[in-house]
């Protein structure tokens, strides 16, 4: 038992908080923005607004919890330890079910983006190797995804803050006068509960705050750093998704579009043309790729979690590689379920 491997302790503030960005995806301003605009009738600005209070009050309980019990497991740990195993065993399966259909949808959505772009390969072609990248990543360690993931929210930070700058620029261009207070006034036919059912779908786009306290074994004192990353991770996030929804709706006061499920897209082109749409697509095939790596990480830990509590088997479930100390049949299985994005997608 003396040798038996743990999960290493290597993870910074920072390095932690891309990983929950990661998860997050800053992209996904685009990619849920038409039907966010549809259910708030435009008013956008105000109903990030009000998400951002809900889910302010949320991590700031997943941070108190955070410090109370700084041990993998997320929401499965804090509902064991707070009310009775049984409960938490519960919670644990909802939760897991979360993270894996994460990692499938993003296996699909890189599948589809990609083919889109070049249709002369299968989309099962991409699903495939984004699997075996993804799993061979999370085998060789979490340091190595945080890295990564890094990178491609760095990359996904310049896109948006380049989008708004030209928002601004068109903004600039405009010879109509502005209301700087526009986004915030509500119009004859719009009502307050009409921007909650806008808020209550927005929300969506802040979750994965929480997915970084299935890491705080691998956190370097995650007491202090776990809290702190969770509020670091709203924070940006609700600085990007604020400032985005608020110039646009200056710019572009009344927004019409056919598919809100392609409005992003629409919009990218709308505000700098064919270019800007062209790498709106590449920000977001890089967005799935980091989505789906901090995904993977996340679901095995908690997967690993529950094998060493000896909620699912503990020989396979709770077991870790003696050089990288990582789960790594965990990653294994997920990689395998994750390829189910092929089953769904029947193009």
């Amino acid at each position: 038992m003396e040798n038996q491997p743990t999960l290493k302790r290597s993870l910074t503030l920072f390095q932690v908080v891309f990983l929950g960005l990661a998860w997050m995806t800053p992209m996904i301003f685009f990619t849920s923005f038409g039907i966010s605009y549809e259910s708030s009738k435009g008013m956008l600005t105000v109903a990030y607004l009000l998400a951002f209070l809900a889910i302010f009050f949320t991590a700031s309980s997943y941070g108190k919890m955070a410090k109370a019990f700084p041990v993998s497991g997320s929401a499965l740990t804090y509902i064991t330890k707070v009310t009775n195993p049984f409960i938490g065993f519960l919670v644990g399966w909802v939760i897991l079910l979360d993270y894996l259909f994460s990692c499938i949808i993003a296996n699909l959505m890189f599948g589809i983006n990609l083919h889109a772009q070049f249709p002369s390969v299968p989309s099962y072609i991409w699903i495939i190797l984004l699997d075996i990248l993804l799993m061979v990543i999370n085998i060789i360690g979490i340091k190595t995804s945080a890295n990564i993931s890094k990178l491609f929210v760095c990359i996904q930070i310049a896109f948006i803050a380049l989008f708004c700058i030209l928002v601004f620029h068109n903004l600039l261009q405009n010879d109509t006068s502005v209301h700087l207070a526009g986004p915030f006034v509500m119009g004859d036919s719009i009502t307050f509960s009409t921007i909650l059912a806008g808020a209550s779908i927005i929300c969506f786009s802040f979750l994965g705050f929480d997915s970084i306290t299935a890491m705080a074994e691998e956190t370097i004192n995650p007491k202090k750093n776990i809290p702190r990353a969770i509020m670091i991770i709203i924070s940006v996030a609700g600085i990007l998704y604020f400032s985005t929804s608020y110039f646009l709706q200056l710019a572009y006061p009344e927004l019409k579009f056919s598919n809100p499920d392609t409005a992003g897209f629409y919009v990218a082109n709308l505000v700098g043309g064919k270019i800007l749409g062209a790498i709106f697509t590449t920000v977001l095939v890089f967005a799935v790729f980091t989505q789906g790596l901090s995904s993977v990480a996340t679901v095995t830990r908690l997967l690993y979690v529950m094998g060493r509590s000896t909620q699912l088997p503990k020989k396979s479930f709770g077991y870790l590689h003696p050089k990288f100390r990582t789960p790594v049949y965990n990653v294994v299985l997920v990689s395998v379920i994750s390829l189910l994005g092929r089953v769904i997608y029947q193009p």
